[in-house]
């Protein structure tokens, strides 16, 4: 207790928080990728706009409720 870490130590840390960094990233570009292909999908962008419509439906009768 109250020991400091080893240079081996603090090195495994920095690699590990490295690699969690790039794991970060290629998830976030994946992500991306997909919600790029997504949106130029048009049947898709249908069903995100109707589903949009859809709630603003429901929060309208919601909202109507509360007057």
């Amino acid at each position: 207790s109250g020991q400091a870490p080893t240079m081996t130590a603090v090195i495994e840390h920095l690699v590990r928080q490295e690699k969690m960094k790039l794991d970060m990233r290629r998830q976030e570009e994946e992500l991306e990728q997909v919600w790029a292909r997504a949106m130029a999908d048009p049947d898709y962008r249908v069903e995100m706009q109707q589903i949009q419509a859809d709630f603003e439906a429901a929060d309208a009768e919601s909202a109507a409720q509360f007057r």
